[in-house]
This record gives structure tokens, C-alpha cells and sequence, in this order.
């Protein structure tokens, strides 16, 4: 995008006005120092507005994010930057995030915090610049293509199991769905807020270095069909994407099975979540508008959240 300066006009103004006091003075009075005072102001003049100009333009910043993140969460960002001249500024915009100074080619982590649900395939950068000697500021916004787009998860609400089951269109019995079913390891995942404690594997914990907790399998245990319409206000949808990611959460921690009902861009799709994070992806890619129909496997719960009231019938 294109290079703009950003203040610095007021020292550039008086740098300018003394180089062309002190070649008129000189010029009168056939001061030798005079006109050397002025070729070093004039050459100040030039180095402090041109080089952050070039420093800027010439900057090339890459971009690289993990494919998932959760709104509300600082991720973590890895900024490439090449033919950086030094004192240059980097500042993630979109999502928000932090700013660094480098002084040369290099890359390193910038933590950005994803404010919206959805879908984030490119992120808008600022290179900015007043060195050397701060005069006059150059910056550039360039708005760069992510070569793996961010499934932004919403953040789920506070939900437990009894939450889930009050939910439901079926009256069921909250001791009976948690404890059905058999319980086996598939896998494990790093741990997310909300995890029980006694999820936490501590083996792969030791081994990779942050917390990491079990994904269970229950073959055997109830069907939670969850079904989420968007339909309605965006604030109120969003709320609902928080909600039902809350609930899903709750119900998969509980050892039940978990299908989502949701619309997305593509169409209507209806398939099993295997943990939270595969419910916060399907979450994130959910969009306003007509949801599946059924039919709903017998014995399942039917659980229902909609922006507005009466959704997802």
C-alpha cells in the first residue's frame, strides 16, 4: 500500500527554514561556515525525511499463524521481516496485536489477539520508520495472505453437564449419561481452559513441554445432537457460537458423544466433533442460515441454541 508520512512536519519545517536562512545570510555576507552550516542542515534534512521513506517501502514482512486460534486469546504470530533498514517499526493491526523494532532481516513472534469468530485468512501489518534522526515518520499497512488460514474459535461460556441436559427437548438423567459407556484414550491435545484435571496426560506433558491432556473415545456412551442456528442479531449470534461451544465442551468432557448441526458456507453439514478443538473449528467456520432437518438418532439428546428465539425449529 502506500507509503505515508506520519507527522515530523514541524522539524523539517525549522530544519528547512535555518539551511535557507543561513544560505541567504551567507550569501550576503560571504560567510564560508554559514554556508557549511547549511549544507549539514539541509543534508540532515534530506537523510531524516528520505531514508525512512526508503526503509519503509523497501521492507518485506511474512506473515505465519497456527491454525487455530480462540477469540479473546493472545496467539502467537511468526513475523518474517527482510530488507529492513534499522530503527524500522513492525505492528500487527488486524487482529491487534504487538509492536516490535528491528534492525535488521530476521523473524520472531508477535502475540496478536483475535477479537471476531471466523474464518482468518490474512492479517494487516504497519511498517513504520522515523530513524534515523527522527524527523519525519514514513508508514505502510499491507494487508498479507496467510498460506494456512486460522480457524478463530468463539470462547465458550461456563456450561457443565447438568447445563447441557437442561437444554435438551428431552428430559434426561444427568448420573446416568455420564457414567454410559466405556472410556478409552485416542489421543492427546494440548490442554484448553475448561479441561478437567484428571484429563491431563502427564507423560506427553513431559515430553513436549506444556500441558497436554487425554482425548477420550466413548463408543458406547449417548448422542448429544447439538444444533446451532446463527440466524439473528451478530452480537446475539455470537454469544450463541460461545454457548454452544460452552456446551459441547461440557458434554464431550462428560464422555458423551457429540454431533453438530450447523450451516456453513458451503451448505448444511451434520457430523460428529471428536474434542474441543474439532467443535471450535466447525464453530468457526458456522454461518448464519437454514440448519439440517434430522433425523435425530434415536435415544440422542436434542439440544438447541439460537440467536433468536424460537431458532433451529
Amino acid at each position: 500500500m502506500t507509503v505515508r508520512p506520519v507527522g515530523g512536519g514541524g522539524p523539517a519545517a525549522v530544519l528547512a527554514s535555518l539551511a535557507g536562512a543561513f544560505f541567504v545570510i551567507a550569501g550576503s555576507t560571504g560567510s564560508g561556515w554559514l554556508i557549511v552550516l547549511g549544507c549539514l542542515l539541509a543534508a540532515s534534512l534530506v537523510v531524516g525525511t528520505v531514508w525512512p521513506a526508503v526503509a519503509v517501502s523497501t521492507a518485506r514482512v511474512a506473515v505465519t499463524a497456527p491454525a487455530d486460534a480462540q477469540v479473546g486469546r493472545p496467539v502467537a504470530l511468526v513475523v518474517s521481516v527482510e530488507r529492513a533498514g534499522w530503527g524500522t517499526e513492525v505492528r500487527l493491526v488486524d487482529p491487534p496485536g504487538d509492536r516490535v523494532t528491528v534492525d535488521g532481516p530476521g523473524s520472531g513472534e508477535l502475540l496478536a489477539t483475535p477479537a471476531r469468530r471466523g474464518v482468518l485468512t490474512d492479517v494487516v501489518v504497519e511498517v513504520s520508520s522515523a530513524a534515523p534522526l527522527g524527523i519525519v515518520g514514513w508508514r505502510r499497512r499491507a494487508r498479507l495472505r496467510l498460506a494456512v488460514p486460522v480457524a478463530v474459535a468463539p470462547s465458550p461460556s461456563e456450561e457443565s453437564l447438568r447445563d447441557v441436559l437442561a437444554a435438551g427437548e428431552v428430559p434426561a438423567d444427568a448420573t446416568r449419561l455420564a457414567g454410559s459407556g466405556s472410556e478409552a484414550t485416542r489421543g492427546v491435545r494440548e490442554y484448553m481452559p475448561g479441561d478437567p484435571i484428571r484429563l491431563v496426560h502427564w507423560p506427553a506433558t513431559a515430553r513436549w513441554g506444556d500441558l497436554m491432556v487425554r482425548e477420550l473415545e466413548h463408543p458406547d456412551a449417548p448422542q448429544v445432537v447439538l444444533v446451532v442456528d446463527l440466524r439473528g442479531p451478530a452480537a446475539a449470534a455470537e454469544t450463541t457460537a460461545s454457548r454452544a461451544a460452552g456446551l459441547a465442551g461440557a458434554a464431550l468432557d462428560a464422555g458423551l458423544r457429540v454431533v453438530l448441526w450447523t450451516a456453513e458456507a458451503g451448505g448444511q453439514v451434520t457430523a460428529p466433533v471428536g474434542g474441543r478443538r474439532d467443535a471450535g473449528r466447525r464453530l468457526a467456520l458456522a454461518v448464519a442460515g437454514p440448519l439440517p432437518e434430522g433425523p435425530v438418532p434415536p435415544g440422542a439428546l436434542l439440544v438447541r441454541v439460537a440467536a433468536e428465539p424460537g431458532g433451529g425449529r
